[in-house]
């Protein structure tokens, strides 16, 4: 349907804000396809019945990012250096 289109593209749209702030921040994290996942996860997304439209767009997201590649970045290190 055509909302199903809209719902699509909006996504995507949401998805590379979050890819194209990551490969700016992190050229390894860009890569990293669960930390996308983690990030869009974050987001907060309406309304209820049928969660299409981020409520801040992509304004929200480099806070979100900025936050979710640092926890990233320490439990890489974390792994890396034998404490997991």
């Amino acid at each position: 349907t055509g909302k199903d289109h809209v719902a699509k593209i909006i996504t995507k749209h949401i998805y590379r804000c979050v890819r194209t702030y990551l490969r700016s921040r992190d050229q390894a994290a860009v890569k990293d396809e669960s930390l996308i996942e983690e990030i869009l996860a974050e987001l907060r997304f309406v309304p209820a019945s049928d969660p299409v439209f981020s409520t801040s767009g992509c304004k929200g997201l480099e806070r979100k990012t900025d936050v979710a590649v640092a926890e990233w970045k320490a439990k890489k290190t974390f792994v890396r250096s034998g404490k997991s």
